[in-house]
């Protein structure tokens, strides 16, 4: 019998209702993210203490442990009842079921809530691939979400190396530092761009994707080009201050700009049109 919920039997009057469970006897779903209490503690364990818990997880047959329940979804809601020592509300799912299963249960309550990061979702949409063998459109279609929003989150994963397929594991490695590594034009370019994130990951303890982005954009020859110096009115407002790398050239551009400048805002005013205030360095000149 395929699985559903909370079909236990015809014309049962619990069909479709949220029961409550002892947190402790509840698993925390395989396949998904690790979850410790430091990783509620700072935003859902207050909302729960304060409110309870306001939406009922998923709750299933452990298929790795006969006779012990899973949480399909909500581990995180599960965390925060264990540490309160309340009771655990969920939807019972009743019948044999699969990891794909679980993936698809997963997903399909993401869809609704949007508690799952793009990492967390591109990890199950992978597993459910590989479980199933089917194409990247089926599995859109299995889990509720559009081609082409799949193919999206997928694109950085087809353009990486192989050697650096491994790095979509690791938790500090964002999909915004991935897409970034995956924009490389060669192999030898992903591969060194990939020591520096493991780098700053060991150093800082993650990798920035504004520094990621630098360094990449460095590395292919596309330095923005640096700032050209300006003239500037002295602290005292006495004198002007010439950037040192000014030539004669240069000077001469400047003051001619500046002399075109005033000829349009003095045609303006005797059109009586508005007109930019003069600055101190106009002033100076």
């Amino acid at each position: 019998m395929p699985f559903s919920i909370e079909s236990p039997a015809p014309g049962d009057p619990d069909t479709g209702r949220v029961h409550e469970f002892n947190a402790h006897e509840v698993d925390f779903g395989i396949g998904n993210r690790p979850v410790t209490p430091e990783s509620v503690s700072s935003d859902l364990l207050p909302s729960v203490e304060k409110y309870g818990q306001q939406q009922p997880g998923i709750v299933t047959d452990n298929p790795e442990k006969p006779g012990r329940l899973m949480a399909a979804a909500g581990n995180r809601r599960l965390m925060c009842c264990r540490i309160l020592g309340i009771k655990f509300k969920a939807i019972r799912v009743h019948g044999p079921i699969t990891m794909v299963d679980i993936i698809r249960i997963r997903l399909t309550e993401n869809v609704i809530r949007k508690t799952m990061t793009k990492d967390e979702i591109v990890a199950d949409i992978l597993q459910h691939i590989e479980i199933t063998g089917c194409t990247q459109e089926s599995a859109a279609e299995a889990v509720g979400f559009s081609c082409g929003y799949v193919s999206k989150l997928l694109s950085p994963n087809r353009r990486l190396i192989p050697e650096l397929h491994g790095l979509g594991n690791n938790p500090k490695v964002t999909r915004d530092v991935l897409r970034i590594l995956a924009s490389m034009p060669t192999p030898d370019m992903q591969k060194k761009l990939a020591e520096r994130v493991l780098a700053d990951i060991e150093q800082h303890g993650r990798a920035k994707r504004n520094v990621i982005e630098r360094v990449a954009l460095e590395m292919k020859g596309g330095n923005r080009p640096r700032r050209v110096p300006r003239a500037e009115v002295s602290k005292d407002g006495a004198r002007i201050v010439y950037p040192g790398d000014w030539t004669w050239e240069r000077l001469a551009k400047f003051l001619g700009d500046l002399y075109e400048r005033a000829k349009r805002e003095a045609k303006n005013q005797a059109e009586g049109k508005v007109v930019h205030p003069i600055t101190c360095l106009q002033q100076l000149v």
